[in-house]
């Protein structure tokens, strides 16, 4: 029995838009493992922007605190 892009999807528990992206990502990449070094990389990536976001809020408001005590 053939799958269509919505059953394929429903499958595996994701979206027919995230089985897309899966796709197109592979057929470009050629390699699954490629895929998700990159996914992996990426939430890194966002792990760390959150890191320093929060990290410069931290010195904005301290730097505000000194500033009004000065």
């Amino acid at each position: 029995m053939a799958y269509g892009m919505t059953q394929a999807a429903e499958a595996v528990g994701t979206s027919v838009k995230n089985r897309q992206r899966w796709k197109q990502q592979y057929t470009q990449t050629g390699s699954v493992n490629e895929v998700l070094k990159t996914e992996e990389r990426t939430e890194r990536l966002r792990r760390e922007v959150k890191q320093l976001q929060w990290e410069k809020d931290i010195l904005k408001k301290a730097s505000a605190f000194l500033a009004r005590d000065m």
